[in-house]
């Protein structure tokens, strides 16, 4: 139209802006581990007092833990209390009743991997909580909760949400900072569970 100044045409940008650790979905790259920055020491106060102020939903899988500023590096009392208040969540409380609870207990225990078992097959699970998981475990017990979590899916037909979730917070915040070593042994406890049958094709290969 008159008068009107016609803009240039920006060609699109082809770069793509990946955070470090999406690198790490290629699992076939032989990556070097991700730093973890060193953890705070543990303040009780401090995490009570997030924990109160994380958002809550309808139920208690809809609570927002991303707002708690859990950080990839725990130490293992924080680590400990997270898993614990993870561990609460439920219809019938809030967080600022979790925490109250919470700020008169002791974290220098950790939990051992049975025990964590059974815990994360009992409550809502979200990414967030292999956060707390990555940095009590070693990676073998972390992949066994993972296991245990998708059988339990599988057990009462939870189409693995519960299962989904937990992997991607593996993705996230375990896989970027395993070691070479870890990573092995990754391979080596996930190896004897799959099953080429269920790949898709090997049906269609195989009839």
């Amino acid at each position: 139209m008159d008068g009107e100044t016609t803009r240039p045409v920006q060609a699109p940008r082809r770069d793509i802006g990946l955070e470090p650790r999406d690198w790490y979905w290629a699992t076939w790259r032989d990556l070097p581990p991700l730093e973890r920055s060193a953890a705070q020491p543990f303040d009780l106060a401090q995490c009570v007092e997030r924990l109160s102020g994380i958002g809550t939903g309808k139920d208690s899988s809809a609570w927002d833990w991303t707002a708690a500023g859990i950080t990839p590096a725990l130490s293992r009392e924080e680590a400990a209390f997270w898993l614990a208040a993870m561990g609460r969540a439920a219809t019938t409380t809030t967080p600022r009743d979790i925490g109250a609870s919470l700020s008169r207990e002791r974290f220098d225990r950790v939990p051992d991997a049975d025990a964590v078992r059974k815990l994360v097959t009992s409550i809502p699970v979200s990414p967030t909580l292999m956060l707390p998981l990555a940095n009590l475990l070693p990676v073998v017990d972390v992949i066994d909760a993972l296991f245990a979590v998708e059988r339990h899916d599988s057990a009462r037909r939870a189409w693995q949400l519960p299962a989904l979730a937990l992997l991607d917070g593996f993705r996230v915040h375990a896989l970027p900072y395993l070691t070479a070593t870890e990573r092995a042994a990754a391979r080596e406890r996930v190896q004897p569970a799959l099953k080429r049958s269920r790949w898709p094709g090997q049906r269609r290969r195989h009839s």
